[in-house]
């Protein structure tokens, strides 16, 4: 079983907060994700990351990757999603069933920001 980086790491600090402007996701002209709802995920030693609802992102623009997960001692197993139209290499990720800590992001997906633009609707128009 895989410990919890908490149990030695207690002052580990990550923090979210609610984005406050609409937040989209587009992958070229594709638009994957329009949010007003969006969260934005400050974890220690990374950049930050928003993340989506899940119920937010364009129906059908993603899908999963089959056996493809990693594991996050803050945040838990991260399972991975590709385009659904070009069944590529994963561009998003979420956590299921997140550790008890990090709760609040499941049910949420985040991009990759080297694949996917990640902004305020305005300035991604």
């Amino acid at each position: 079983m895989r410990r919890s980086g908490y149990e030695d790491r207690p002052d580990y600090r990550i923090t979210l907060q609610r984005c406050e402007d609409v937040m989209i996701a587009r992958h070229g002209h594709t638009v994957l994700a329009v949010s007003p709802r969006a969260i934005l995920l400050d974890e220690q030693d990374h950049a930050r990351v928003v993340y989506f609802p899940a119920a937010d992102l364009t129906e059908g623009a993603l899908a999963p990757v089959a056996g493809h997960t990693s594991w996050c001692p803050f945040k838990g197993v991260a399972s991975y999603r590709a385009l659904a139209a070009a069944h590529a290499a994963p561009i998003a990720w979420c956590y299921e069933a997140p550790l008890p800590q990090m709760a609040a992001i499941a049910g949420y997906v985040a991009f990759d920001t080297l694949l996917v633009s990640v902004g305020p609707q305005g300035q991604l128009a």
